[in-house]
């Protein structure tokens, strides 16, 4: 079986501008506009400062923004400022609406988007879509990482597309495959670390991406003879998209490689920090979804 690999996620240009499609509430509230029949809800983080040279990871709980209603999503949508380096999104059964805080760059759990790139976009293919229970709130976490001389002050934005009720007929879930048993040895020599990890039951996959540090060169997931995805940069990555769905049989493994060139001097270590820490993750979409989603530590 072939895999088409082209970019799934849709540029929305906010170069120099520095806005979000919607407005900003603080305190973790939701800004909706009318979500019966297909508009949008967004969460948006509240601002925060990230010093010259400095790296950050920010948390924010958000309560379900839909009024206490079952809803369908037919696609999400995300967008950062500069300096931006991922943006998570967890489901949090009964969250309220919090001030944005540190948080732990260790915090991993079940949720229905992430993203690696500044402006992105998933739409699901027609019947298809993420649901949402009315107890079901989220936390939000991002990365940032300040390169420049000058503080900074990013924004953050996820917004929901909610789709026609009952127009959705497989759920869709998030793959998370997680080696954190990784230690690169310092050299001019590249070292290429690898973790298989079994699909339990019949998936379809409809993208996937790969997640590392800086210290990583290449990216390679494959599940039998078939690449899945690659990659050669860690920053900015594009995803990759399979259409028509790219069947995975109950029991079929993924291997997922990552390589790296350590130039540190010293030996690098699974962890949160981009600059003196590694990660080698595969991640991607899928459906039909039993519970929240698939995942491998």
């Amino acid at each position: 079986m072939r895999s088409r690999l082209a970019p799934i996620f849709v540029m929305i240009s906010l170069a120099g501008c520095g806005a979000l499609p919607f407005s900003h509430s603080d305190g973790g509230a939701a800004d909706a506009r009318q979500f019966d029949g297909g508009e949008s809800v967004a969460l948006t983080l509240d601002t925060f400062s990230v010093p010259a040279g400095g790296e950050v990871y920010k948390c924010q709980d958000f309560a379900n923004p839909f009024g206490g209603a079952e809803v369908s999503v037919s696609g999400f949508e995300s967008h950062m400022t500069p300096g931006s380096h991922h943006l998570l999104m967890f489901f949090k059964d009964g969250a309220s609406n919090g001030a944005l805080s540190d948080c732990s760059g260790f915090e991993f759990g079940a949720g229905p988007y992430g993203s690696q790139r500044p402006d992105d976009q998933i739409s699901y293919p027609p019947g298809i879509g993420v649901t949402i229970a009315p107890s079901r709130g989220f936390r939000v976490q991002v990365h940032y990482l300040n390169s420049s001389p000058n503080p900074i002050e990013p924004q953050a934005q996820v917004l929901f597309h909610v789709a026609q009720p009952g127009s959705i007929t497989n759920r869709a879930a998030v793959l998370f495959f997680n080696n954190t048993s990784i230690v690169v040895p310092p050299g001019a020599t590249p070292t290429t670390i690898s973790k298989t990890c079994t699909i339990p039951y019949d998936i379809n996959l409809l993208q996937s991406t790969g997640h590392m540090h800086l210290a990583g060169t290449d990216f390679l997931a494959t599940a039998g003879a078939t690449r899945l995805f690659e990659s050669s940069t860690w920053e900015n990555v594009a995803p990759a998209m399979y259409d028509p769905p790219l069947a995975l049989k109950a029991g079929s493994t993924v291997t997922f490689a990552c390589t790296y060139l350590n130039t540190t001097g010293v030996a690098l270590t699974f962890g949160e920090s981009a600059r003196t820490n590694e990660m080698c993750i595969f991640t991607g979409q899928f459906y039909p979804a039993i519970g929240d989603g698939l995942g491998c530590q």
